[in-house]
């Protein structure tokens, strides 16, 4: 595997976004995009997905096109798990829930042969939460090691599996 090249952003539209375009400038792959904030955030069916200052918002891009939204749902579940000692749930396909509130969000895109691995994660309310949402966002209240989301992405066994974090 390439050395992983990680581009941070205070703010950025849409990681995945800015994912697609870089793939379509020839970017060499794998590279991961980390923001602090997205202003256009999206979810599965172009549902907006609200990213404010606080959470965590990263694409990993890969060459593997073996994994599904539910084995990446379920390693990020895993992972979260291991920060809290609430009940963390994945809601099939790409909704991770804490108490039953959405604390994680996954968009999983193939383009042009590679995937794009969107994950947002709410760790703390910096913001006000928007009425429309206030019944459904939870947060996390801890904060989440980049490196153990984006490198069990990047280093895949042959059969396709993702390690699990530690």
């Amino acid at each position: 595997m390439n050395d992983l090249e990680i581009l941070e952003f205070d703010e950025i539209d849409s990681t995945n976004d800015e994912a697609k375009r870089m793939l379509r400038a020839s970017h060499s792959v794998p590279f991961c995009i980390v923001a602090k904030r997205q202003i256009a955030g999206r979810g599965q069916w172009g549902k907006n997905f609200w990213s404010p200052e606080g959470g965590f918002y990263a694409t990993v891009v890969i060459n593997d096109n073996s994994l599904s939204t539910v084995d990446i749902g379920k390693m990020l579940t895993e992972y979260l798990q291991s920060l809290t000692t609430k009940k963390v749930t994945q809601k099939p396909v790409n909704d991770v829930l804490i108490d039953g509130k959405k604390v994680a969000g996954i968009l999983v895109e193939k383009v042009m042969g590679k995937l794009v691995i969107g994950i947002g994660i709410n760790q703390f309310q910096k913001e006000p939460i928007p009425k429309e949402l206030q019944n459904s966002i939870g947060f996390l209240e801890s904060t989440v090691n980049p490196q153990s989301i984006i490198t069990p992405l990047c280093t895949l066994r042959e059969e396709g599996t993702i390690p699990l974090l530690t």
